[in-house]
């Protein structure tokens, strides 16, 4: 019986782990990718640096949460994507029920393209976008 107890919080500790919360260095270079909206209205982000750090935003909780990393040269082929995708040449935002974006923080410049199912962004960007989504949901 004591063995069973001990197995269980052995168990329990490493079922409760906690996540990492970050506050990032939002001056560096990143990627932000991500949708709001829907009937919560809620949104969920993800930022992806130049180093390959991943961070989730959640806009309900407002707090930045270290989730995983891809390797520096992957991170840097998905910045380089994005400037062969003609995003940088689109002036595009639109919203609707759910909403999707794409932002860029490059060398200090910001640049943003949102769509939403209804109005749609070309489909380079709309590729760029499930490529940045692909890298968070690979394990």
């Amino acid at each position: 019986m004591k063995y069973i107890l001990i197995l269980f919080i052995v168990m329990s500790l490493f079922a409760c782990r906690s996540s990492k919360i970050v506050q990032p260095d939002l001056n560096k270079s990143y990627l932000k990718f991500g949708s709001e909206g829907g009937v919560t209205g809620k949104g969920n982000f993800y930022l992806l640096f130049e180093n390959g750090q991943i961070l989730n935003f959640s806009t309900t909780s407002k707090t930045y949460t270290k989730i995983k990393s891809v390797k520096p040269s992957r991170a840097k082929d998905l910045f380089s994507q994005t400037q062969n995708s003609g995003f940088y040449d689109l002036n595009f935002s639109a919203k609707g029920n759910m909403t999707y974006r794409i932002e860029s923080n490059v060398g200090g410049k910001m640049h943003v393209v949102s769509w939403s199912d209804q109005d749609k962004a070309s489909d380079a960007v709309i590729k760029l976008y499930q490529e940045l989504n692909l890298i968070v949901n690979q394990k």
